[in-house]
């Protein structure tokens, strides 16, 4: 009776024993489970967060190429201005330079006022300015419209990589509407 009796408690330990073991392995694949969840979770969230923050620096950027947008409008307008300038300059130095030919073919040197010659070197210098400033205004609107044209493809990669390959819980990526 009493070898039932151990028999008995030895089986009950080894149950109780199993038991345990099966409470602390469910125990464990539940907090591996929680763990895996709340790294998953803490993924959709840097990755919602990365995509926040690149959208606000887009943000940022746009009121820049706007700003470059604007410059570069008004550069243009210049230019248009310049180049009126220019051709008016042009032919106020035609018309001089027919002035100082004409008395110079005439031999008549003395005629040709030094006023003509002033305005001459005048005119010719307002040219060159007029040139440099153009080729200026120009390479600077070049570079920029290479660097709104870098930045904004820049911009439409990231979208499309977004599209193409969403992040987990691109689902609530709601805040800014992907294209």
């Amino acid at each position: 009776m009493e070898e039932e009796k151990r028999h008995y408690v030895e089986t009950q330990k080894a149950e109780a024993k199993t038991r345990t073991d099966r409470q602390v392995a469910v125990a464990d694949e539940i907090e591996g489970e929680r763990q895996m969840f709340r790294a998953h979770v803490t993924d959709v969230a840097m990755a919602r967060l990365e995509h926040y923050n690149y959208c606000d620096k887009i943000r940022a950027e746009k009121v820049h190429l706007t700003a470059l947008k604007k410059k570069r409008a008004e550069y243009r307008d210049r230019i248009n201005q310049v180049k009126r300038l220019f051709k008016k300059t042009q032919s106020s130095l035609d018309k001089i330079q027919a002035v100082i030919a004409k008395d110079e073919f005439l031999f008549e040197p003395q005629r040709v006022k030094q006023v003509h010659y002033k305005k001459r070197a005048e005119f010719v210098k307002q040219l060159e300015d007029f040139e440099s400033e153009l080729a200026a205004k120009e390479s600077a609107i070049h570079e920029w419209t290479q660097e709104v044209a870098r930045v904004e493809k820049q911009h439409d990669s990231y979208f499309d990589k977004v599209r193409q390959h969403p992040p987990p819980g691109a689902r609530m990526l709601t805040r800014y509407a992907v294209k």
